[in-house]
């Protein structure tokens, strides 16, 4: 993520990469429930006739908190802990779970 103290754009924070807070939106849909969402969506702007949902994963992943361990287990504590810094305003803005109990390998 940081090569020489600076943080390598592939690996930016979200709120450094889009205008999410300068947009009046009418609705933002999660990926993590997108085809929730996006059902309620379609029904509420009466386009459910027009559009279907599609989803094609090509690398499907039944569990997500194993995935997570497996790469937390390659980075110390210390590291974690910079990562969660680094991407606290993203972990607000999208609602995410930034606690780290249970990643203590």
């Amino acid at each position: 993520v940081l090569h020489q103290g600076i943080l390598d754009w592939h690996w930016s924070t979200y709120y450094h990469h889009c205008n999410l807070c300068d947009v009046d939106y009418d609705i933002i849909l999660k990926v993590e429930t997108l085809s929730k969402e996006e059902e309620q969506f379609f029904t509420a702007w009466n386009i459910s006739h027009i559009l279907t949902p599609h989803h094609l994963n090509r690398h499907p992943v039944s569990d997500t908190s194993s995935v997570l361990h497996q790469y937390y287990s390659l980075i110390t504590m210390g590291e974690r802990l910079q990562l969660k810094e680094i991407y606290s305003m993203d972990f607000e803005l999208f609602q995410y779970d930034s606690n780290l109990s249970g990643l203590d390998f």
